[in-house]
């Protein structure tokens, strides 16, 4: 079966306006939604003066980030976690914009040349993403590397990075969400959502998949 969602991200490139979908890049920047917005950020630097002075706002998109609509193995890993959108830390400015190989690991995710879980990737472990997403695991993670590894944590975390993948419904950053009215607006959010309905679920109904929605 075609996998419509990474065909879809197939076409994505990082060289437009802004770090958005070209299918998504003219509603984002239209007059109707650029108050949902973060100002562009050049670098680093540029980002803390512009939230020192204030000009980044908690519930608004950044689009100088790159986006992060899954990661994971799509096809084949057998959990699939759907959550809302990327959240947004600070230092993910400092890492996409000093670290190489995690800029290209994350582009690599987009078009699923990369398909392991990269948030949770040791070599990323000072990352906010790594941090999130191995707090949300991490009872799953010990009694892995107890009941299977001999205590072998890592060896936990490489089992887990090759058996579930995330899909977001929004694939845009933001500490706080705090764009709905884009869900039914973006072709990136549409074909999210009929993914899961006509893809996902039929594989979880069947069996063959488990489906989990949200983390707390």
């Amino acid at each position: 079966m075609t996998n419509e969602l990474a065909n879809f991200w197939s076409s994505y490139s990082d060289d437009g306006i802004v770090l958005a979908h070209h299918a998504d890049e003219q509603i984002l920047l239209s007059n109707r939604y650029k108050n949902l917005l973060n100002p562009s950020v050049n670098n680093f630097e540029d980002y803390i003066h512009k939230y020192q002075s204030s000009q980044i706002s908690d519930d608004k998109i950044h689009l100088s980030l790159l986006p992060g609509p899954y990661q994971g193995d799509l096809d084949n890993a057998d959990i699939i976690l759907l959550l809302l959108n990327p959240g947004f830390c600070h230092t993910d400015y400092y890492v996409e914009f000093n670290d190489k190989s995690f800029y290209k690991a994350k582009l690599d995710t987009i078009n699923q040349k990369n398909r392991k879980f990269t948030a949770l990737d040791s070599k990323y472990c000072w990352t906010a993403g790594y941090a999130w997403w191995e707090r949300k695991l991490k009872d799953v993670l010990l009694a892995l590397a107890e009941q299977k590894y001999d205590n072998d944590y890592a060896s936990a975390i490489a089992e887990i990075r090759q058996k579930i993948s995330c899909i977001e419904l929004f694939p845009y950053h933001s500490s706080r969400f705090g764009a709905s009215k884009l869900i039914k607006e973006l072709p990136s959010c549409k074909i999210a959502i009929d993914h899961v309905h006509t893809q996902i679920l039929p594989q979880v109904l069947a069996r063959n998949r488990l489906l989990g929605c949200g983390l707390n």
